[in-house]
């Protein structure tokens, strides 16, 4: 409950006094500091996976904007000699305003992803959206086999019965991807 709390009244808050909290996970404003920082991390043979932050967008021409910023990352994360692993919000592209042009542009990003032999994350918003974006990994998957993920999280009662709903993706070919997380 408190988790939910603060991160309600995140948004109305200076972004100085949210950086001096978050600086620690997050590389910069910028792709030229995710590159930096992931370079530096693969100096120690560290994996990464970039992230551009921003969600519950309220237009879809800021979807067509997320979908173009992540076009770029994976390019010059790609060209930079980073592995290509990156995660991302559906909730950033529209999936609350239109669930066909949120496919559409994960799509896009997945099959740019793909073609580098890079792989995509679907992460786990609010409840509310976790059917949705359980679709969207199974509409993806079978495209995408070894390049798309979803994470699920552990605080939800429906989890278990969510991943098993999903064994009739996994082959031995094309295992099901999941990444847990504790979730708000």
């Amino acid at each position: 409950m408190f988790n939910k709390f603060i991160a309600a009244i995140l948004p109305y808050f200076p972004k100085k006094f949210i950086w001096i909290f978050s600086k620690a996970y997050i590389s910069g404003e910028k792709i030229e500091d995710a590159i930096r920082v992931s370079k530096e991390f693969k100096k120690n043979s560290t994996d990464v996976t970039l992230d551009v932050l921003g969600e519950f967008i309220t237009s879809l021409d800021e979807a067509e904007e997320n979908k173009k910023e992540y076009l770029d990352l994976i390019e010059v994360t790609i060209k930079s000699g980073i592995d290509g692993n990156f995660s991302l919000k559906p909730t950033s592209f529209g999936l609350l305003i239109d669930k066909e042009v949120c496919y559409n542009h994960i799509r896009e990003i997945t099959a740019k992803a793909a073609s580098y032999n890079g792989f995509i994350r679907i992460d786990m918003e609010d409840s509310p959206c976790t059917d949705m974006e359980i679709d969207l990994y199974r509409r993806l998957k079978p495209e995408f086999p070894r390049s798309v993920g979803l994470v699920v999280q552990a605080y939800l009662k429906r989890t278990l019965d969510d991943v098993k709903g999903l064994m009739d993706l996994h082959t031995k070919e094309s295992p099901l991807n999941f990444r847990l997380c504790k979730g708000i």
